[in-house]
C-alpha cells in the first residue's frame, strides 16, 4: 500500500508508526484531510481525535473508520465537549465519520 501511495499521491506523507507518535512529526494547522483507522479503544481514539484536529486547516476534514462502540463514544463526546468551541459539523456515511473544521479554538 505505502509504493502504490507514494506512486498514485506523490504529494501524501506517509507516517508508518503510531499514530500518537506521528503527531509529533506534523505541524499544528497544516493538513487539510486525515484519515484514522487505528485501535477502537476509548482512551486511544480520544488520543487520536483530540491530537489529530490540531492538525487541521480552517477547512479541513478529520475523518474515520467504524462509527461503532467506543469509536462513536468519542466521536460523539468530541463534537459535544468541543463542537460549538471550534466549529464542528459531523457527517456520519455509513460507518465512516467525518468532522470538518470551521474555525480556530484560538
Amino acid at each position: 500500500v505505502h509504493d502504490r501511495i507514494k506512486r498514485d499521491m506523490p504529494g501524501a506523507l506517509v507516517l508508518r508508526m503510531p499514530s500518537v507518535e506521528a503527531l509529533k512529526h506534523v505541524p499544528d494547522r497544516s493538513l487539510d484531510f486525515v484519515f484514522i483507522d487505528a485501535v477502537h479503544v476509548y482512551r486511544y481514539a480520544k488520543a487520536d481525535v483530540y491530537g489529530w484536529v490540531s492538525k487541521l486547516r480552517i477547512g479541513g476534514v478529520l475523518a474515520g473508520d467504524d462509527y461503532v462502540g467506543e469509536v462513536r463514544g468519542v466521536v460523539d463526546d468530541f463534537l459535544f465537549a468541543e463542537g460549538k468551541q471550534i466549529g464542528l459539523t459531523l457527517s456520519i456515511h455509513g460507518n465512516v465519520w467525518c468532522f470538518k473544521l470551521l474555525r480556530d479554538d484560538e
